[in-house]
């Protein structure tokens, strides 16, 4: 997870890439939620 998030910083640090820093953090965070509501409806099963 910790070099996940290094990528996204290094990436963001890059100018001559155009990658939003707001799109990036928002794909993050969906994939987190999306963790989160799999592994929560797992342990009620």
């Amino acid at each position: 997870m910790s070099s996940l998030i290094r990528t996204l910083k290094r990436r963001s640090s890059w100018r001559k890439i155009d990658l939003p820093r707001d799109y990036a953090l928002q794909e993050l965070r969906t994939s987190q939620a999306v963790f989160l509501r799999r592994s929560r409806f797992s342990h009620q099963n």
